[in-house]
């Protein structure tokens, strides 16, 4: 068994929604007495501190300054570090954790070799997603930030989060890192996370049940995809692109990384299926463009030197 005090919770914060975020607060305050927030920009200092429970010791960290996902997962840890906790769970600022989180982690800590133990995601807007009953535990190659436990003595050991990653593939990077280095991850699917992947809008309903169907007939969750409409950011267009690019450098050693969040195994896979696909169903399709072409352009022209594993 764990130690229970030495487990605490950490929230990069960025133009936060404040109801929904005193949600999430509240939520956390029924199994954590303390929080770590890291203020990514935006934020309005009073109204943060006026929906914190009454019974939550909340550490603000940051100046406003958006240094990133990465950053602030990095500066998070580092604090619980100094704190003496052993285990983070980092949370996105509008997760609301179910009930059974702490108590059901607990039970998973003892073991050395755990770099994260993971909730099971579900997006309910995503009606192809379904909740997946057994087995109770399971191993996995990769996790989302969001819900994750986090072992700190491996985060460091591993050098924490590639902060230049900025925002996109930072769990796919720091998870392949993990089980590259011979840790595991560990997914307890009695944990339910409800958790929103991207803005997405819903199609009519015979158009939703078309390609529910037929994704569903044919095993391709691409397919399946079809049922809703992404909004795409030229934003995430770009630093998707340059960091898949990054990283396929970074482990060239070690195989793909990254393609699995478009179920697609190859970079032309990623293009057609992502890039191409965003292009053709986003608004501003010169912004789209021209975002991909840098993002490409600076994945190619960054430096990197290919990671090993340590011996």
């Amino acid at each position: 068994m764990g130690h229970i005090d030495k487990m605490t919770v950490g929230i990069v914060l960025y133009n936060p929604d404040y109801e929904r975020l005193k949600a999430s607060l509240d939520a956390i305050a029924q199994q954590f007495t303390s929080v770590i927030l890291y203020n990514n920009g935006g934020c309005n200092v009073d109204l943060i501190y006026d929906n914190k429970p009454d019974n939550m010791e909340l550490v603000l960290l940051g100046d406003g300054v958006n240094r990133g996902i990465a950053a602030g997962l990095n500066a998070i840890l580092k604090e619980a570090l100094a704190e003496n906790n052993e285990w983070v769970i980092t949370l996105d600022q509008d997760s609301v954790i179910p009930g059974n989180m702490r108590e059901e982690y607990q039970k998973w800590t003892s073991n050395d070799r755990t770099a994260i133990i993971c909730p099971q995601c579900i997006d309910k807007r995503r009606k192809y997603m379904h909740i997946k009953e057994t087995p109770r535990m399971e191993k996995v190659q990769m996790c989302i930030t969001s819900g994750s436990c986090m072992n700190i003595k491996i985060w460091k050991r591993l050098g924490g989060v590639d902060e230049w990653l900025f925002i996109d593939l930072v769990d796919n990077d720091y998870c392949k890192r993990v089980v590259l280095s011979g840790y595991e991850i560990i997914r307890l699917n009695n944990v339910i996370l409800n958790h929103q992947y991207g803005d997405i809008m819903p199609r009519s309903k015979s158009v939703e049940k078309f390609f529910l169907k037929l994704g569903d007939s044919l095993k391709c969750e691409n397919i399946a995809k079809l049922s809703f409409v992404r909004r795409v950011s030229p934003l995430r267009m770009y630093y998707e692109n340059r960091n898949v690019i990054y990283l396929n450098r970074k482990y060239k050693n070690y195989g793909g990384i990254g393609y699995e969040n478009h179920h697609c195994r190859t970079y032309f896979g990623f293009l057609i299926v992502f890039s191409l696909y965003s292009f053709l169903i986003g608004k501003d399709k010169v912004k789209i463009l021209k975002a991909i072409c840098k993002g490409i352009k600076d994945g190619l022209n960054q430096e990197v030197k290919p990671w090993k594993v340590k011996k």
